[in-house]
């Protein structure tokens, strides 16, 4: 994707010209296709541009009109709609570029704007004027827009590292992004540093006499837009969505990729994208976590799903990416540079796989992340069924659930809505979340209760609608977004499509086990894009399957390291040296249904963390 940025000030001086420089040295890997600069008397504003759809060959950045300026990183899939209503039938024409449609909006409609938008965007809108500025979000949050305020100042960019160069005085780790790195739940406006802000998804930002405001236009919840008369038009209806999905996401210049295991989520958008460039004679270049040949480790990986896919359609060109010589515990400064968060323990594979991706000029890297959430979650929205009072309904699927599970009903009934009642929560002792034991206690108590709130929320949340709201979704997102970016490449993510994630709200939960299975929407449709060994498929092997073996080639290491007295001020207040360092002895690998996944792989999430709290003090941080 295209990069923005800008600094608002209320007083220019040479200071605020070596800032913006900053800023823009800092994006200086977004600058792939061309850039352009505005600079005027409330401050400056940038574009760094990089071409993926055909409405942008001809696009200039900054786009000016009357006393109004706008920078955009955005892809718009209204445009017709847009052209008719906004540009006089003597100007209809495809040249319009997609951020000047969007000031012709504002134009219109206003701050409402955002109401008759579709598609992806993040956007400031300058009036150079009355010095206010507008900025907003697509619903879901994919394109990403960072901001913070300083006195006299108001700046904003894609990416943190482009406030961060440009910002004055002290620099403080937000300990909220620790939280988040461990347990997923904190609050999604923050980042790692305290006071630079994400603007989430459907979100709306005036800046004006130094105030700044945010507000909400866009929540997900069920609102009636989709209504179907039978099960077959609701399928019929999901299929074109989803195809539709992908489709209007493929890029037109450079090669077109996606991250590929053999599962239903990735597996389905892969078939897809498949067969929309196999119509115009175009290959699919697929890259995919494997173990090496003749692997002897209890470990398995998803070579076999991903090999039947490959032979279901021959215009896709598959590596397999081993990333040799690396592992969890290499060194986070170039990952933590380009994710601008805490690395995961699978940092190393993501990096290898885009290093692979770039050597195929592939410019746009597709996932099927978010389909477990809702496209092919695996709810099944017995708990909403009989909160409503639909019994007869709810046995129907436990029933059938029942012999897709091969268990009894009352085992479905337990796992699918007793787990998940108050009283349940209640007469089971509170656990220990699995990171808790690596930590200090006085920094994890006052987040406990956070943690039990939001615990087993999925059933009560069909299609990822808290997590789409709070902005967790966006941020997982944006984060693959400006990673990719590192590497002159964009992401798609197609599965969290603003018009799939609708369609969710409003289908009848039973359609979520229609087959009666699990999974069963999204197996209903897919047929001609999936071989039966992912279409019917029950389980799912790990993403990295040898992460834990490569961390534990280096644990010994790992605990000397950890033993180094430049640790001392996180062990003193985040983590326990004792509890991570026994953590870190206790490492095993493991195989197909192991019960010492999750323990393992956080015991690894939280070395990342203390190390990079370690090299935030080495660049000035206050932590």
């Amino acid at each position: 994707m295209s990069a923005i940025y800008g600094i608002l000030h209320e007083q220019a001086d040479q200071s605020e010209t070596e800032a913006i420089k900053k800023m823009r040295a800092s994006l200086a890997h977004c600058v792939m296709d061309g850039e352009g600069y505005w600079h005027g008397s409330p401050g400056s504003l940038g574009f760094c541009k990089m071409a993926l759809y055909a409405q942008q060959e001809n696009e200039k950045q900054p786009f000016e009109s009357g006393d109004l300026v706008i920078v955009a990183d955005c892809r718009l899939d209204n445009r017709d709609t847009l052209v008719k209503q906004l540009c006089p039938e003597t100007d209809r024409t495809s040249q319009h570029s997609d951020p000047e449609l969007i000031l012709r909006a504002y134009l219109r409609w206003g701050t409402a704007c955002v109401h008759h938008l579709d598609g992806e965007f993040a956007f400031a809108i300058l009036n150079k004027e009355s010095r206010e500025l507008f900025a907003a979000t697509d619903p879901v949050g994919f394109r990403p827009f960072f901001y913070t305020t300083e006195p006299g100042r108001f700046l904003f960019c894609s990416q943190i590292k482009g406030i961060v160069a440009a910002m004055n005085g002290q620099r403080d780790f937000d300990e909220e992004h620790l939280f988040n790195h461990l347990f997923r739940l904190g609050n999604q406006e923050h980042t790692y540093v305290k006071g630079i802000r994400a603007l989430c998804g459907g979100k709306t930002l005036q800046f004006r006499d130094g105030i700044y405001s945010v507000h909400t236009y866009w929540q997900l919840a069920a609102g009636g837009k989709y209504q179907f008369k039978n099960d077959a038009q609701w399928l019929e209806q999901f299929r074109e969505l989803l195809i539709r999905s992908v489709e209007k996401r493929i890029n037109v210049f450079g090669n077109t990729g996606i991250s590929l295991s053999g599962g239903l989520d990735s597996g389905t958008v892969a078939g897809i994208m498949a067969t929309v460039l196999a119509k115009k004679n175009k290959p699919l270049y697929a890259f995919s976590s494997a173990l090496p040949v003749n692997y002897q480790g209890i470990e398995r990986d998803e070579r076999y799903y991903i090999d039947s896919l490959n032979r279901m359609f021959p215009n896709i060109i598959q590596t397999y990416v081993n990333a040799d010589n690396t592992g969890p515990f290499d060194p986070v400064e170039k990952a933590f540079a380009a994710e601008e968060n805490i690395p995961n323990g699978y940092f190393y594979m993501e990096q290898a796989i885009l290093n692979a991706a770039k050597e195929n000029d592939v410019r746009t890297l597709f996932t099927g992340i978010g389909g477990d959430g809702g496209v092919t979650t695996h709810a099944s929205g017995i708990y909403l069924l009989v909160n409503r009072g639909a019994f007869a309904s709810a046995f129907r699927i436990a029933k059938s659930l029942a012999a897709y599970d091969n268990s009894s009903v009352l085992s479905v009934l337990r796992h699918d809505y007793l787990s998940h009642t108050t009283a349940w929560q209640r007469l089971r002792p509170k656990r220990q979340p699995a990171a808790g034991n690596h930590l200090q206690p006085a920094f994890l108590e006052p987040y406990l209760s956070r943690i039990d709130a939001v615990r087993r929320q999925k059933q009560t949340d069909m299609n990822n609608a808290g997590l789409i709201n709070n902005g967790k979704v966006g941020r997982i997102i944006t984060m693959f977004t400006n990673r990719n970016s590192m590497h002159g490449i964009s992401s798609c993510d197609p599965l969290y499509d603003k018009d799939l994630l609708e369609f969710l709200s409003d289908a009848p939960v039973h359609l979520y086990t229609i087959g009666g299975q699990r999974r069963g929407l999204v197996r209903a449709v897919i047929e001609d894009f999936v071989p039966p060994e992912i279409r019917w498929r029950k389980n799912k092997l790990p993403y990295g399957p040898d992460a834990v073996r490569r961390a534990l080639s280096h644990s010994a290491d790992m605990v000397t390291e950890l033993s180094n007295s430049k640790y001392d001020f996180i062990f003193d207040r985040f983590f326990s040296r004792q509890g991570l360092i026994s953590a870190l002895q206790q490492l095993r690998p493991y195989g197909p249904g192991a019960t010492n996944k999750i323990p393992s792989l956080m015991t690894i999430h939280s070395v990342q963390a203390v190390r990079t709290l370690a090299h935030l003090r080495e660049l000035g941080f206050s932590c």
